[in-house]
Order: C-alpha cells, then structure tokens, then sequence
C-alpha cells in the first residue's frame, strides 16, 4: 500500500485524477478481455468444433504477414505529439498529425497492393485449411484482410484522442468492441457452426468499429479538425518515419514470435497442436502480461511529460517504484501460475489439451523474462529512443524462427518453441538492462 502511495506522490491533483481515469479504465478493459478470453476458447469449440478453432486461429493470424511492412508512424507521431503537446508547442502537434496521415495514406494503398497479391497468389491449399472451399477461403481471406486495413486506420484515429494523456475514451470503446464482436460470433457458431458467417460479423463490426473511432476523433480534439495542407512537409514526413523505423523492427519482432510462430505449427504440425499452443500462450503469457501492462500504458505518458519538462529527477524515482512493483507482481505470478496454473487451465480448456508441468515452466519463464525486458525499455520507448532496443530483438526473434523451421524440418517436437522463446527472452532482458543503464546515467 505503501508502494502505490509514494507512486501517487508524483502527481498533482489534477493529473491524478486523469491517471485515475486511466486506471479504471485500462483494469476494466484487462479485466473484460481476460473473461472473454478464458471464455472464448472453450465456447468457439464447443460452437465450431477444435478443428476449426485451430483454423480460425490460423486464418486471423495471416493478414499480420503484412506487418513486416508495417513502420508503425502512429506510435512514433503520438509520442511526438505528446512531447510537443508538454513543451506547449501547439502547431508543431498540428504539424506531426498532418504528417503522419499521409504517411498512413500511402501506407494503406501499399498494403491493399500487397494483400490483393497474397491473395491472387498464394497456394492455400495446405494442411490446415484442406477441408475449407477454396473460393470461400480466397473471400474469408479478404475480409480478414479488410479488418487489418481498418485497424491500421483506427491506430491514426487513436492518437488524436490519447496524445494528452487520457486513455479512458479508447478503453472503453475497445471493451464494448471485444464483447460485441466475441458474443456474436459464438452466438452464430451454436446456430450455423459455419466459420465462414463468422468472419462476416468479425468484418462487419470492426467497420462499425471505426466509424466508432472516426466520430470521436472528430469531437474529442477539434483543434485537430481543421488541418492546413500547408502544414504538410517533406522534412516531417522523413523525421516521422525514421522515427517509425525501430516501431516497426517492435512490430516484425513480436510478429516474429508469436503470428509467425503459429503460422509455422500450421505448416508443420495439426490444428490441435496450433490450438493448444495458442491457448498456453493466452493463459500463462498474453493474460498476466495484459496485466503488467496496465502500469506501462498508463504512465508512459508521465514519463514523457516529466522527461518533456526535464524533471529527471522525478521520472527515476517514478520508474525505480515501478520496479519494486513489479517484483511484488512476479512472485504472485509465480506462486499462481507454475502451482496451479495446470488445474485452471485443464479447468478452462475442459481437457482438451495434454500439457505437462515442464511447458508451464518454460512459458512462464518466458513471460518473466520478456516482461522484465519490456519495463526496462519503457523509458526509452516513452521518447522514442528505441533504435538499437527493437533492432537487437528483432535480430533475435527472426532468429527464433529460422532455428524452429530448421529444426521442425528435423521432425523435433513442438516443445522446443518454448525453450526456445524463453531462451531468447532471457538474452533480450540483458540487453534491455544494459540500455536502460545507459540512458539512467545521461539523464542529470
């Protein structure tokens, strides 16, 4: 209790009460995805069948190849705004907005280029889809295509509304979202069991989605409505997206680890290895790490204000309580997860699943590893100094994925993706600390 209080302590009043704002919110929506989440699974096989759980997993997984075009402008321009939000500089905010549309313009037309080719000519006749129709699987493909395309665009629509510091708004519209999208495709798969009708609501929502998005944007911040073209410049759009760059080596690198990776058992393995792969990773990574990442997203903000307002002083003091904290966080997790993390999830998968305690292990070490790795990059990320970070796991995670393909060429066991990921998570943790060393004794 001690621990938040002093945590608190940095802020005044006023800003509180945005954090607060921001809590609430980001716990309600942990909360609301991690329900869904546990019960999603479970009720898709029970509406679907496992076989075509593991396809949906699979078909969802394929518009993200995309990614590794993707040079992520909108974290870069966001963070920037922020900055220049806290130094009062009001154009230059205008000015990074601009920019940063056309950036996402020009990289949305690429995208429909690329996706239009993946689809005319990619074989997708291969293990895991072999029971689907062929001109059914091209138009489920494009739909799922079109939802990234309008998940790209939501991400420009989220900065104008979360580059000051409050995330509530987005929280919420992402709770009702995951609910509604999630509900109904269940709700159709005990009626038609087809996975086909759920693309189409997957597809449909998600446009309702942005129009969700495109109408807030418009209310929430209208200094942003009128935009001057003249405002668009060449020297920004550059500065903008070298700034992208280490975004998107985040972007590839997470790719990398997890859609590739389940691409990869596609390829190599069954629908129930892809499935029961996909589900240890929700329960034992995605779902605590969801959590630790309440504090990161809420106070990545603050640490760009105080670093903005040069108050360094406050900003190690913030991140050096952070730290405590997450040591109090880890020994719950492990104590949870490694003793009774098998009941809960035989529990929650309904034993369809084989898994030993060694796999649990290793997944938990994983995520121990990389979550440390990540709160150590939280300070140079929150100012866009991530270069040699997101460079160096990009390298390891590629890396990853070329020993997994070689070695499933050699008939080894699934079981060697976590000893593996957790192995490379452990050499980034290092390097995240050496980087973050570095930064702590410039900042005076």
């Amino acid at each position: 209790m001690n621990l938040i209080k002093n945590i608190s302590s940095f802020f005044d009043q006023k800003n509180k009460k945005r954090i607060f704002k921001n809590l609430y919110s980001s716990v309600a929506q942990i909360g609301s995805r991690s329900i869904i989440q546990l019960i999603f699974p479970p009720l898709m096989i029970a509406s679907y069948g496992i076989n075509d759980f593991g396809v949906w997993i699979f078909l969802t997984s394929i518009p993200s190849i995309l990614s590794l075009f993707d040079v992520n402008i909108n974290t870069a321009s966001r963070i920037e705004m922020s900055i220049s939000y806290n130094k009062k500089k009001y154009l230059k905010v205008k000015s990074i907005y601009i920019n940063s549309l056309v950036l996402t313009i020009v990289y949305i037309l690429f995208l429909f280029v690329a996706s239009l080719l993946i689809v005319l000519n990619f074989n997708f006749q291969i293990e895991i889809l072999k029971n689907i129709n062929s001109d059914q699987l091209k138009l489920i493909i494009l739909f799922v295509f079109f939802v990234f395309f309008l998940n790209t665009i939501n991400s420009y629509l989220k900065s104008s509304i979360t580059y000051k510091g409050n995330l509530d708004l987005e929280n919420y519209i992402e709770i009702f979202y995951d609910f509604l999208i999630k509900s109904t495709i269940i709700i159709f798969g005990f009626i038609y069991s087809e996975l086909f009708y759920a693309v189409v609501i997957y597809t449909a929502i998600n446009f309702i989605k942005f129009l969700t998005y495109l109408y807030y944007r418009n209310k929430f911040d209208k200094t942003l409505n009128n935009l001057d073209l003249k405002n668009i410049s060449v020297d920004e759009i550059l500065n903008l997206f070298k700034l992208s760059i280490p975004y998107y080596f985040e972007t590839v690198r997470v790719l990398a680890k997890n859609n590739l990776q389940i691409i990869l058992l596609g390829f190599f393995f069954g629908p129930v290895i892809v499935g029961l792969v996909s589900t240890m990773k929700t329960f034992f990574y995605f779902f605590p790490l969801r959590i630790w990442d309440i504090q990161q997203r809420i106070l990545m903000y603050e640490y760009t204000r105080f670093y903005s307002l040069k108050n360094f002083s406050f900003l190690k003091k913030l991140f050096n309580n952070i730290l405590k904290l997450y040591f109090y966080f880890i020994l719950t997790y492990s104590i949870v997860f490694i003793f009774f993390g098998k009941q809960i999830y035989d529990f929650w998968t309904k034993n369809n699943y084989e898994i030993s305690i060694l796999l649990i292990v290793f997944v938990c070490l994983d995520f121990i590893f990389d979550s440390l790795g990540g709160t150590f990059k939280t300070i140079n990320k929150s100012i866009n100094k991530i270069f040699k970070l997101s460079l160096f796991g990009l390298i390891i995670n590629i890396g990853q994925v070329i020993i997994l393909f070689a070695i499933f060429n050699l008939n080894f066991d699934f079981f060697y993706i976590f000893i593996i990921n957790s192995t490379g998570s452990l050499i980034m943790l290092f390097y995240s600390f050496y980087i973050y060393k570095n930064l702590i004794n410039t900042l005076k």
